[in-house]
């Protein structure tokens, strides 16, 4: 049951697989855009050291400047903006490395996404591959439970057999049931079990089957008796729970269609 379960929720994860590749690529714009604004960042502060330089170079303590000096006030404040343009330098340098780190950091980060993006598309593709050159055996019998439905719902009787489908469909998802609803279900399973001897576990098995949509799988169109040969043939583990309810719902096939 639990591998019938993962196909049954197979087209959710490739929905929640759709959501994940275009969450990474939008958190791959996101930073690609961050990262160009750190370079501007960057180009800005490199700017600023030049002119800070430039700026060192015009207050450089030389003797031609030395000579206009008259008096210690001036030296003081001399020296004192010279002190200032190296505490500057200093805190800009720090700046421009950090900016560096952060963008390394970036840059870094982005070729992961890119990296996890490229990986998931792969993935996505590999999926489609397989389920292209691969079929899930499900799909062969999809059809065949539509038709034993239909002609179970004419036998069984049109108005009983609407009483009873909406019976299983509240017992399959877990809300209580009537006394009603209840006896409805126990008239399906006695006429079900007067008719083809089949349970009424095996029927809601098979009923549960008729409303998911295999689209996505290859579909195979058998004739019945190519289909009951197939199923008496060679089977893979997580399809022998549904051998016995599906001969049995195509030897009343084969039954009610005489």
């Amino acid at each position: 049951m639990d591998n019938f379960r993962e196909v049954l929720n197979f087209e959710e994860k490739c929905v929640v697989l759709d959501n994940q590749i275009e969450s990474q690529k939008w958190i791959s714009e996101d930073f690609l855009v961050d990262m160009s604004n750190n370079i501007n960042d960057q180009q800005i502060m490199s700017d600023n050291i030049t002119n800070t330089y430039e700026m060192v170079e015009e207050q450089t303590l030389t003797k031609e400047t030395v000579s206009h000096i008259n008096n210690d006030q001036q030296i003081n404040e001399f020296v004192s903006n010279v002190g200032k343009m190296r505490v500057s330098i200093t805190k800009t340098y720090e700046m421009l490395e950090e900016q560096t780190r952060l963008t390394k950091k970036i840059i870094s980060f982005v070729n992961k996404v890119i990296d996890q993006n490229t990986r998931l598309n792969k993935l996505e593709e590999d999926i489609f591959q397989i389920y292209q050159t691969n079929p899930h055996p499900l799909a062969d019998y999809m059809g065949w439970v539509r038709i034993f439905i239909n002609l179970l719902s004419t036998r069984f009787g049109k108005k009983q057999w609407v009483d009873a489908e909406h019976a299983i469909d509240f017992l399959v998802s877990g809300i209580g049931l009537t006394d009603y609803e209840r006896n409805s279900i126990e008239k399906l399973g006695a006429f079900l079990h007067d008719h083809i001897e089949m349970s009424t576990d095996d029927f809601i098995l098979l009923h549960k089957l008729k409303y998911h949509n295999y689209d996505l799988f290859h579909k195979s169109y058998q004739t019945l008796e190519q289909t009951k040969a197939q199923l008496n043939g060679p089977l893979s583990e997580d399809m022998k729970i549904y051998k016995v309810p599906l001969l049995k719902a195509l030897k009343a096939i084969s039954i009610w269609r005489k």
